[in-house]
């Protein structure tokens, strides 16, 4: 892309009105780099136009015969997407030189069999995990988990899955999991599974992909996996759909600071398609921006398209941030995104683990934490360091003398030192297995840490009392046999909950719409906060986590029951059951504080699944949802269509139901959107937040024609919508976010509800770059501390700082270089789909010197845009989009971003800074 090559335009135009400000330039070359050590390797997704392309396009690429691939080039191909709904190639170029985005672009996208190259992004799962509670061991009545869904009441029907297929895409999975039938295969919960990483797959390591999805050195795979299906009948667990099957594609290693590659992903939605599973859950976002220009959410498009699989993605959970947190791929047209609401009862577990005297025959169970992962053999000899139980500085300095610990479970007293220390030491003895003992004798549960410890494969805790029952054994000369108990055949210790004054609401942690296009997002919410299931057998077996990506698969679960009820429908049809009947549900701030008025569909969508009335449903509606965009756009007559599936006539009746507006500013100065909270471990709404809540009667008022109707069976009538805003013309500075729900009842006691939603103000007119912002500047940061995601507490830099970069013609920086390098440190006031930024002063203008930052995924032609609830860190070597480097002198940075519908830009400069390069060898 040349330098005046104007920002991308990648949202779909919603009006005519709306097109003169777009330029149809769909620009999709764009590369992420992996480091340990920095050398360029730049990893593309390439898209073809037929099957019979692709071999042709990896032999043009691999033998380099495009003339912009030079000789110091290597062109490496990793996957081959032999899909018919996506033909195509993972690869990677490596190369002595930097090539930037724009000329790896213009070079790829020269071969005649390419239609797009994608950026292979990174993505993340969101979830958080909650301490432990034991008490006495009980079985649990399977109702509990499913009470508020009435997925309890499809179970005593008899209807829980049965000849459905879920596809998950996740981290890998422990099928060996008493819940899943302990095994792999047609007999089995888990019967098909791919591994698409292998477990050695690590940054600046390429995955290896095998046919077998077991992991237990992770709990995601196997936490949602466990939510969607499977029971265990001796506990009392029971998942949504528990006779349903499931194929698992894993799509991650061991090493949790890996990404999750695009490349990797795609080809793991691309074989569950293959395999024509009946509905996929994912659980991830990108962290970009909520447009669906993502090659992720591309593919999801097009499968939802097909009319034959459901795609659950979870909605992302920045929703402490408000509304406008959205995020890819959950803004991908067709899919079903989910939020989430808190569960009604709470179910905590702590493992079980015993010990006897050794050669004894009675075992004594008690409550321990494993540090994850771990794993135990089936039995090990205590060894204690002391019998001392007061010792403050347990294994804190060098072992003496020759102490072989080998072979055996080491017990050691917390406290003094930190416990790598401790570890560090054991290990230097020999030592593989040890369980810490707490310092704090009214400590009641076992503390957590995690197992990150070299050379220790196994590693937990049990509270000060049990600790000291054990050293009191050894004391008195008993040797003690333990069985750490890995491989869970104990029941754990439960303890039932009742959830806090918020149970049942919608969850404040999940994100809020609107996408990119201003369409509604989420679709509906399903229980995801304190959500007990399935964790790896070595991690204890059950453990209560939260998030989307809990709520995701209990929406795919439920897709899973209506599919077996409604085998013959389309996929479209069968989403829109589960969504129309969903109940929308009334706001909660977080408190025990009630409201008489409904939650914004920006934040519940169509509300929480309900899925007695999905499955009793006789009546389609056409439209999942309905957007009235912002006022310059603003259409006038929405439309959707009702049919009567039932075998006798029914009759209608439609009314609208407004849910409670917002503004989204504070004030008229358009700068900084309201967030629910600014402490980002909070679910309480900030009282400014609050504020921000318009008195009811400031809505929008929605005209529907007609209103009453009678439908023949099998009949259709179309239904006219508008919106008229009036009311909310005084506020129009604030912009208000309205939304609300068309309900349709009929006479067979069904209702249905259609989530409408827009905003009463210009997009247009919203700084995408507030002026004035203190939230966007220029820093200095190693690459280390931008790779780690800026958590180093970037601060502003004094103007006319000198920065003596590398030479040109240097090798790339080891990532743990400590120099420090010009950063822009960019925070949004609205998402964008585009920012660029350029150099200002030495004869540079933006528009001729636009910069090629690192990491490269942070460019101008980043897909999914650029969201306002993250930070970007821009880090800076001297080189532009061009590939060329800019000269040695005096400059400053200016940033634009694009403004929705790309309605021009906001700019902002950047105090000036110096910067020199080394001398070069």
């Amino acid at each position: 892309m040349a330098c005046t090559t104007p920002l991308r335009a990648a949202i779909p135009l919603l009006c005519e009105t709306c097109r003169k400000y777009a330029i149809m330039s769909y620009c999709f070359v764009v590369f992420t780099c992996y480091f340990l050590v920095l050398v360029h390797s730049t990893k593309l997704i390439v898209e073809v136009y037929s099957l019979n392309d692709v071999s042709k396009a990896a032999s043009y690429l691999q033998q380099r015969q495009i003339p912009c691939l030079d000789s110091s080039m290597e062109v490496a191909v990793h996957r081959r997407y032999t899909n018919t709904i996506f033909p195509g190639l993972a690869i990677d170029v490596s190369s002595g030189h930097h090539q930037t985005v724009d000329t790896l672009k213009e070079c790829i996208s020269a071969l005649p069999q390419v239609v797009n190259v994608w950026q292979s992004h990174t993505y993340k799962l969101s979830s958080s995990r909650h301490a432990p509670r034991s008490t006495s061991p009980q079985k649990l009545n399977p109702g509990i988990f499913h009470e508020l869904t009435g997925v309890d009441k499809l179970h005593e029907q008899g209807i829980k899955g049965q000849g459905v297929v879920i596809g998950i895409i996740d981290e890998g999975v422990d099928y060996l999991h008493p819940a899943f039938g302990r095994g792999l295969g047609e007999n089995f919960t888990v019967q098909y599974g791919l591994d698409l990483a292998g477990d050695a797959y690590a940054a600046g390591i390429d995955p290896v992909p095998d046919p077998d999805p077991y992991a237990e050195c992770s709990f995601h795979g196997t936490h949602v996996t466990g939510i969607a299906t499977g029971a265990q009948e001796d506990i009392g667990y029971v998942g949504v759909a528990p006779e349903a099957k499931v194929e698992h594609y894993r799509i991650t290693g061991c090493d949790d600071s890996a990404p999750l590659r695009a490349d990797v992903i795609v080809d793991a939605i691309l074989a569950a398609h293959r395999r024509e599973v009946d509905v996929m859950s994912i659980s991830l976002d990108q962290r970009t921006g909520p447009f669906d220009d993502d090659v992720v959410s591309a593919v999801l498009e097009r499968i939802a398209k097909e009319d034959k699989i459901v795609v659950v993605v979870s909605a992302g959970n920045e929703g402490w941030q408000g509304p406008f947190s959205a995020t890819s791929p959950a803004s991908a047209k067709g899919v079903i995104s989910v939020g989430a609401v808190n569960a009604k009862q709470v179910v905590y577990s702590t493992p079980r683990a015993r010990y006897r005297v050794l050669g004894g025959k009675q075992w004594h169970d008690f409550a321990w934490s494993t540090a994850t992962p771990s794993r135990f053999p089936a039995s090990l000899e205590l060894h204690a360091l002391t019998l001392n139980t007061n010792v403050e500085d347990d294994a804190c300095n060098e072992l003496k003398g020759d102490l072989d610990l080998s072979g055996r479970l080491v017990l050691v007293r917390r406290g003094t030192c930190n416990f790598d220390k401790k570890m560090m030491h054991l290990a230097a003895r020999g030592a593989e297995y040890v369980l810490l003992y707490d310092n704090e004798a009214d400590e009641t549960l076992p503390f957590r840490y995690d197992n990150n410890f070299p050379g220790i494969k196994g590693a937990g805790s049990v509270t000060a009392k049990t600790g000291k029952q054990l050293i009191s054994l050894r004391a008195a000369g008993s040797h003690i046999e333990m069985a750490m108990d890995s491989n869970f055949t104990l029941e754990p210790y439960l303890e039932l909950d009742e959830a806090d004054d918020t149970a049942g609401y919608v969850s404040s942690h999940g994100s809020w719409g609107p996408s990119g296009d201003l369409s509604l997002e989420p679709s509906l919410v399903a229980p995801g906060w304190d959500i007990w299931s399935t964790v790896p057998r070595s991690w204890g077996g059950y453990d209560t986590f939260s998030g989307t990506s809990m709520a995701a698969p209990y929406a795919a679960g439920c897709i899973a029951l209506l599919r077996q009820v409604f085998p013959d429908v389309g996929a479209e049809v069968l989403a829109r059951r589960l969504s129309s009947t969903a109940k929308p549900m009334r706001f909660n701030d977080g408190t025990n504080k009630t409201y008489d008025f409904l939650a914004p569909a920006w934040q519940q969508g169509g509300g929480l699944v309900n899925l007695p009335a999905a499955t009793n449903v006789q009546t389609d509606v056409s439209l999942a949802s309905l957007s009235f965009n912002d006022t310059h756009c603003l259409p006038g007559i929405l439309t959707f269509e009702l049919t009567n599936c039932g075998d006798g006539p029914a009759s209608y009746s439609l009314r609208p139901q407004s849910a409670v507006t917002l503004a989204i500013f504070a004030n008229s100065s358009h700068k900084t959107i309201t967030s629910w909270t600014n402490k980002n471990t909070s679910s309480i709404a900030d009282q400014e937040f609050l504020d921000s809540l318009l008195p009811q009667g400031q809505y929008a008022d929605i005209l529907l024609s007609p209103t009453n109707l009678i439908l023949a069976a099998g009949e259709t009538s179309v239904i006219e919508v508008a919106a008229t805003l009036d009311k909310l013309k005084d506020l129009e500075a604030r912009c208000p976010l309205y939304s609300g729900f068309v309900e349709v009842t009929s006479n067979r006691s069904e209702t249905l509800t259609i989530p409408y939603g827009g905003i009463a103000c210009r997009m247009a007119d919203i700084a995408s770059l507030p002026p004035g912002s203190k939230d966007t500047f220029l820093s200095a940061a190693t690459f280390q501390q931008v790779e780690e995601g800026g958590n180093y507490g970037p601060q502003a830099i004094d103007a006319n700082r000198t920065f003596t970069l590398p030479h040109p013609t240097a090798p790339v920086p080891e990532l743990n270089s400590t120099m420090e390098y010009p950063t822009v440190i960019l925070k949004l006031g609205m998402y964008s789909p585009a920012v660029q930024t350029g150099l200002v002063g030495m004869g540079c203008t933006p528009a001729t010197c636009p910069i090629a930052s690192y990491p490269e995924r942070e460019n101008t032609g980043r897909a999914g845009g650029y969201s306002r609830v993250t930070t970007s860190h821009l880090l800076w070597r001297g080189q532009l989009a061009n590939g060329t480097w800019a000269h040695e002198g005096c400059c400053a940075f200016e940033v634009c971003a694009a403004r929705m519908w790309h309605a021009g830009q906001d700019c902002l400069t950047t105090s000036s800074f110096c910067f020199y390069y080394a001398e070069s060898g």
